[in-house]
């Protein structure tokens, strides 16, 4: 699947905007305030149907509108059928277009800057769900910002896990959402139970349904993680001497037994303490000495943080491809933060796949960029 044309109206800073993309690599270059990173964030809106920067949707919205929409035409080769008049001709590849669109509705009814705004999907001006839509276009996005991957807290890594796995797995959106669903009533449910407003055996019947939906959410984080340890170990050549990665995976689960262990404590925090919602993932770096292995988050250098980063999104990459077409690979300024030896990794890497980066450095899109086609902001 190859994204051809990114159309944005009243998008961030763009009131109204068409952008041709080429199959292989293009160069976004502008200064910082442009809307390099808002165009990265309107195809990640394309592929996930959610934000991976906005706190709240609405802030994609430009401020003087009331809506906001992104629209991508994506060209398909597929096998088709023809008439042969040859019985030994092979069968031809043809494009197949297809159009996703996402609406983004501001509230009105309520005024508050936390109100949620509506989203619209449509798949070649069809209205879908968004489970239908998600994964229709596929993107991963490497920036600067997410070696929090690395450093920053569990959620961040929790984030990960939802955003690639929604572009692959319909069953863990839903059961993600029924998961959250639940959690949700259960909250407010101990907050009563606190109170004496209502009987503790209440609770059952939501951690019943947390815990069916529990293990599609982890079985699904399990083995995404399995794959990208798999590929970090076969392609190690590919990120230099200091390549060698691993994740460790730190599920919660759920089960009767914990939630009976946990009761008191919970209904004394009135909120659910255990479940995938506090599931976290560690890197590991296995090569600085090979006989203990390195948490990258304490010892790891900041240039090893930022090369195991790059490294989980080509297996990121590689794990949306197994599933489905390619995806394109989104690279948000990351060349300003990269030695020349890392730099050649990433470019060497990027061989033969559509790509968008983006440069606010002159310097790099005349010289490690240069020949590549250019869209300047």
């Amino acid at each position: 699947m190859v994204l051809e044309e990114l159309k944005l109206t009243n998008f961030r800073n763009f009131p109204k905007a068409v952008f041709k993309l080429s199959r292989a690599t293009t160069v976004l270059y502008g200064r910082n305030g442009s809307g390099k990173s808002n165009l990265l964030e309107a195809v990640y809106l394309l592929a996930t149907g959610g934000s991976l920067r906005a706190h709240l949707e609405a802030e994609m919205i430009n401020e003087k509108e009331s809506f906001a929409s992104v629209a991508g035409r994506l060209a398909e080769v597929t096998k088709a059928e023809i008439i042969k008049k040859d019985p030994q001709e092979e069968k031809t590849l043809v494009p197949k277009l297809l159009k996703l669109e996402v609406t983004l509705i501001r509230p009105v009814e309520v005024p508050s800057p936390s109100a949620k705004s509506r989203k619209r999907f449509k798949v070649s001006g069809i209205p879908r769900l968004r489970r239908d839509f998600a994964g229709r276009l596929r993107a991963v996005l490497f920036s600067p910002e997410q070696i929090g991957l690395v450093v920053s807290d569990p959620s961040y890594r929790r984030s990960h896990f939802d955003l690639v796995l929604s572009q692959v797995d319909s069953k863990y959106i839903m059961a993600l959402a029924a998961y959250e669903k639940a959690r949700a009533q259960r909250n407010r449910l101990l907050y009563q139970v606190k109170l004496l407003a209502a009987n503790v055996y209440e609770l059952s019947y939501w951690e019943g349904i947390m815990v069916i939906n529990s293990v599609i959410v982890n079985k699904a984080r399990e083995n995404y993680v399995e794959f990208v340890n798999k590929y970090l170990i076969t392609n190690r050549q590919r990120f230099g001497k200091l390549g060698y990665f691993k994740l460790i995976y730190h599920p919660n689960p759920l089960t009767p037994e914990r939630f009976s262990q946990y009761r008191d404590r919970e209904i004394q925090a009135e909120k659910t303490l255990i479940g995938p919602h506090r599931d976290d993932f560690q890197f590991l770096d296995v090569q600085i000495n090979p006989d203990k292995e390195t948490d990258l988050r304490r010892f790891g250098s900041r240039g090893q943080q930022r090369l195991a980063v790059f490294a989980l999104k080509m297996a990121e990459w590689n794990f949306l491809k197994v599933s489905g077409p390619s995806p394109i690979i989104l690279l948000d300024d990351i060349f300003s933060e990269l030695d020349e030896a890392h730099r050649q990794i990433v470019l060497a890497n990027l061989a033969g796949q559509q790509a968008v980066l983006t440069t606010a450095e002159e310097g790099v899109a005349n010289s490690i960029l240069k020949g590549l086609p250019l869209i300047r902001l």
